[in-house]
């Protein structure tokens, strides 16, 4: 059995003639080349090269899996963190508010406890 010259091919030529020899009766349409070509999808590539290529096509699709992965729990813990950040804007915008108005009403309280002094120093 003699190997094809084309190391692409992962068949051997022998095979292919061995098919030829059986040949395709003109009643049933078969094409040799067409079979041939089938024949070469169905089997599996024993070259090195080919096995190479197909270990590094299914590293390619298992590292993308894993990045759509990645980007499915980012996207995911994006939108948690901002609802976390709307929550805590609502948060600090009450919290500013009650600064404000204790800050009023210290002002008032000190402008009150200078007016009592005030009034009790004279009344004495």
């Amino acid at each position: 059995m003699a190997k094809s010259r084309n190391n692409s091919m992962c068949l051997i030529e022998s095979d292919y003639l061995s098919s030829e020899d059986e040949g395709s009766d003109a009643s049933t349409g078969s094409n040799k080349k067409t079979d041939f070509f089938k024949l070469q999808r169905k089997e599996k590539c024993t070259s090195r090269n080919a096995i190479l290529a197909r270990q590094n096509r299914i590293r390619k699709k298992m590292y993308i899996q894993n990045l759509e992965n990645k980007i499915i729990k980012l996207r995911s813990a994006r939108e948690k963190l901002n609802s976390i950040v709307q929550s805590q804007s609502v948060v600090i915008s009450e919290l500013r508010t009650e600064v404000k108005y204790i800050r009023s009403v210290l002002a008032n309280s000190s402008d009150l406890s200078k007016l009592i002094r005030n009034i009790s120093n004279s009344s004495a």
